[in-house]
């Protein structure tokens, strides 16, 4: 399977990233006058220092989105460069985009015109909102997904403290484009069994928001220790200080929780940080796993990666890169058949590999390899 992938920063390299972990062949359309943000990235240091041949594609970000995938620059402004990209689609399977809301429109590359050239062909764009929406030529990034689709104020932090919601974490991203791969997917099955490609649509917006399920329609409670999730048939979670400087998580059985806060003598949120943040983070998971309720600690990623389970799943290693040295890679997080895939190779240099892929034929293209081949 080949994909063209045209947009960048995160969402729509991440669904490339899963096809290529999937077996897929994936080129990277990218203009020399715009270029990604995570290529644009300061390349890395190591220990403060600069070195020697390290080029932006380097950078751990970029690199770990870009995995083994191949580049071809276009200008897309020009009739050289729309060329370009329609050549390519001629042997392509999927056409994933993240660019902005009617870009590829305005620069007559829609869909319809990529469904005449190849009937085929499935596309999957992944706007903040769907066309026809009163705000459907909003361009962002995930802080606008995340505020906009409802997520944010069910991360509201501790009073006092440095906000842990999703816009530090740019969860948006990640989201839309996951999210956005299902839809893709079932285009392909629909594909095989008809023949015809289809032009999916996925908004980053309602893509957040469809993850609410119940917190969207009823309002939560304005007491701290209720059910976040709205209802007594929702479940009870929080995310606590412990006296180390960690966070633990809790939650399970609102009923449950409650009778454990009643014991406690705490009346509120903010009654229960201040007793926890005073205390260790066993003794803190004693007292709620007492009362039948869940915890556990709130980990790095740096952690996450160099544990145990990671390591033996395959889903994080450390990898030496010729440059900067041991470096984190990540591959995604399935079983198929028993079997883990994972995606190799280094990230393109920007063009890398162009005039091989505009001249060669499709059956002449490089072996595309991943481990589960």
């Amino acid at each position: 399977m080949r994909v063209l992938e045209l947009g960048g920063n995160w969402s729509g390299p991440l669904v490339g990233l899963f096809l290529r972990s999937l077996g897929a062949e994936v080129i990277r359309i990218e203009s020399p006058n715009h270029l990604d943000t995570m290529r644009l990235l300061p390349a890395p240091r190591v220990a403060g220092r600069k070195i020697d041949g390290v080029g932006q594609e380097d950078n751990p970000y970029f690199a770990q989105l870009n995995a083994g995938k191949r580049s071809v620059t276009a200008d897309l402004s020009t009739s050289e460069g729309r060329m370009v990209v329609l050549e390519l689609l001629d042997d392509v399977d999927v056409l994933v985009e993240n660019m902005a809301p009617g870009a590829l429109e305005r620069l007559g590359l829609g869909y319809r015109v990529l469904s005449d050239r190849n009937p085929a062909v499935c596309v999957l764009s992944l706007p903040a909102l769907h066309p026809g929406d009163a705000l459907g030529d909003l361009r962002g990034y995930a802080p606008v997904f995340t505020g906009m689709g409802g997520l944010e104020i069910l991360a509201t932090p501790v009073e006092g403290s440095r906000a842990v919601g999703m816009l530090e974490t740019g969860w948006g991203d990640p989201n839309g484009g996951t999210v956005g791969l299902l839809g893709l997917l079932a285009a392909l099955v629909r594909r095989a069994r008809t023949g015809v490609g289809v032009h999916v649509i996925c908004s980053q917006v309602k893509a957040v928001t469809w993850q609410l399920d119940r917190a969207f329609f009823r309002h939560t409670s304005p007491v701290g220790l209720r059910p976040e999730h709205g209802g007594s048939d929702g479940d009870w979670q929080v995310v606590l200080p412990v006296d180390d400087g960690g966070w633990l998580a809790v939650g399970g059985d609102p009923a449950k929780a409650l009778t454990v806060v009643a014991g406690l003598g705490l009346t509120s949120r903010d009654l229960l940080a201040e007793w926890s943040k005073s205390r260790s983070s066993a003794e803190v998971a004693r007292a709620f796993r007492a009362g039948g309720l869940h915890t556990a600690p709130v980990i790095t990623a740096e952690d996450a990666a160099r544990a145990e389970r990671a390591r033996v799943r395959g889903v994080a290693e450390e990898i030496d890169h010729p440059l900067l040295g041991p470096v984190a890679r990540f591959h995604v997080p399935w079983l198929l058949d028993g079997v883990a895939p994972r995606c190799d190779g280094r990230p393109p240099a920007l063009g890398e590999g162009a005039e091989e892929l505009l001249r060669a034929p499709r059956d002449a293209a490089p072996e595309r390899r991943c481990e589960h081949d």
